[in-house]
Parts: structure tokens; sequence; C-alpha cells
């Protein structure tokens, strides 16, 4: 078995793909709810200790949907996730190819997140691409590759 299920609620699926080396957040097609994303964010953490812990690569895609039928996560879930991968930016820029996040409205969240890490930008960090195409993020993953 090459896709291993870490996760599955009502609002999210997270997956770890040992064939391609590839750690999935899918948020799902459901009323956010805060509790249930928090305890999420916690299982991504604890799963990029474990790649850290067994010297894995990865490469990490967030998947929150590209049609306005899917749903889209309040700004504030947004933010903790720049959060979340600000902390765990000391494990990732050693263990994580790249990081994609798919979803409606790409374009505005890159430039807030560019806008971010002109606040605080680590000394070294892992290329983070916000995009609306599913050919983009492989483009980019394939392309963004730890040695």
């Amino acid at each position: 078995m090459s896709e291993i299920e870490i996760l599955k609620t009502s609002n999210v699926k997270i997956t770890m793909n040992k064939t391609n080396n590839l750690l999935t957040l899918k948020v799902k097609d459901d009323e956010y709810n805060e509790n249930g994303f928090n305890e999420c964010l916690e299982y991504i953490k604890s799963s990029w200790e474990y790649i850290k812990k067994e010297n894995l690569k990865y490469s990490f895609l967030i998947d929150m949907g590209t049609s306005v039928k899917e749903h889209e996560l309040p700004l504030h879930a947004y933010v903790k996730i720049v959060n979340m991968i600000s902390n765990l930016n000391e494990t990732l820029v050693e263990h994580c190819h790249c990081i994609v996040i798919l979803t409606e409205g790409s374009v505005k969240w890159q430039k807030m997140y560019e806008f971010i890490t002109k606040l605080w930008t680590p000394e070294k960090q892992r290329p983070l691409k916000f995009t609306e195409s599913v050919d983009d993020a492989t483009t980019f993953m394939l392309n963004n590759k730890l040695l």
C-alpha cells in the first residue's frame, strides 16, 4: 500500500503517499470547523515530525479546492497554515521538497504570503507556490526537489 490515510473527517483528509513522497492535506467541501481544523494542523505537524525522524523527504500539497463550488477557508485559517509552515520551517528546510497550496484566488493568497514573509523571512526556506492549476502544482513539485 503506497498511500496511508492519516486523518479523515468531514472537513479534511490527510494522506501520505510513500511512492510519490507526497504529504497531502485535502480540505473538503464542508463548513469550516475551527476545532477540527486545529486538530488537522496537529496531525500535519506530527506527520512532519515522523518524516524528520525517519530522515525522509516529501513534497507537501495543501488542496483547498479550486472551484467556486468548493469551500474556501476563512482568512484566519490561511494565517494558521502560514504560521504552521513558519513553525515547521527548520524541519521543512531539510525534509520538504516544496509546498504547493492549490486554491481558488491563488494570486491574492500568494501576495498575502509574500507580504507576511517580507515582515519575517527565515534564513532558509523551501519553495512555496499558490496555484489554481493541478498541472502547475505538478510541474512545481517536479522542479523543486531536495538532493
